[in-house]
Order: C-alpha cells, then structure tokens, then sequence
C-alpha cells in the first residue's frame, strides 16, 4: 500500500503549485492522494483538496507575517538587514502558504503595495485587514490569477481615486 501511495504522489507531483499546496504537510498529501483515487483526475483532486485546505486550514499566521514584512520593508527597518531578493523570497513562501497557489516571484511587490493600501484603507487596523483578506480567500478560493487580479484592481482603483499632482 505504501508504494502505491508513492506512485500515486509521483504522479501528482507534476501538477503546477503541488508543492504550494502540500507545503510539505503529509495530511494534505493523504488528501490529495485519497481525491486522487475516488476521482482519478489529478486536476480535479488538486483544486478540491485546495479549496479544503483553504477552508479548514487557512494560514493565518503566514498572512499575518507577510503583511508584518510588507510593512517593515515599506517604513525601510534597518533593524532587519535582509537582501531585497531573499525578502521576496521570504515573501513568496508566505504568499504560497495562504494562497496554497504556485505564486511567481515577480508578482510580490504587486501583492505587497496591494496589502499595505488595505492596510492605509482600514486604518492601520492589521486585525480588520488580516480579516478581510482570510474571508476573501475562504469563501471564494481563488485560484493565484484571481488573487492577482484583485491586487491589481486595489492598486488601480488607488490611482483613479487619487487626486492628480498629489503623490500619495
């Protein structure tokens, strides 16, 4: 039983953002290998043990410190004398673990500017933000494309709402 257990892991280590969403937790392997089995569809398995994942163990923690990096980078700590690359690095782990998603480096600071503008939004109320944005990735699970979409439009709608020749 072990090995086919093996063989069917290797057989879904293949799907784009497995290691995003096992992050190396054998619970959620034995859950995607279990879908795997009922449905033999790796795509299907993948996206109904995400949405699990996302519902039953969404990484608050992890939200909590990309928001607490996003804002010590932002207000330039000295303190932390980490190189930009190993902070988006850092950060991409941490977006990787809430989103349970396959997350390209190259869309951090997207994500980063869009949570600090919810910060500003809400009052530096890092509770009410960490709140909205679980809510928003348990109840609609998106998938890493929708996630960006919805950073972008926050970022957009930043610079419609802002008065022209005024930098904010």
């Amino acid at each position: 039983m072990q090995v086919e257990n093996s063989n069917k892991v290797l057989e879904l280590t293949d799907i784009r953002g497995f290691d995003a969403l096992v992050q190396g937790d054998n619970e959620v392997v034995d859950m995607l290998v279990e879908e795997y089995e009922k449905s033999d569809n790796k795509v299907v398995s993948f996206h109904k043990v995400r949405d699990k994942v996302l519902t039953d163990m969404f990484a608050t923690d992890s939200l909590e410190d990309f928001l607490t990096m996003s804002l010590n980078r932002h207000n330039g700590n000295k303190k932390i004398n980490i190189p930009s690359d190993m902070v988006d690095s850092l950060q991409k782990a941490l977006c990787e673990r809430i989103i349970r998603d396959h997350v390209p480096i190259s869309a951090i600071e997207d994500l980063e500017k869009s949570i600090l503008l919810l910060y500003s939004k809400y009052d530096k109320n890092a509770p009410i933000v960490l709140e909205k944005v679980r809510n928003y990735m348990q109840s609609n699970r998106p998938k890493f494309a929708h996630v960006l979409k919805k950073a972008l439009d926050i970022l957009d709608d930043h610079e419609e709402s802002r008065p022209k020749g005024i930098i904010a």
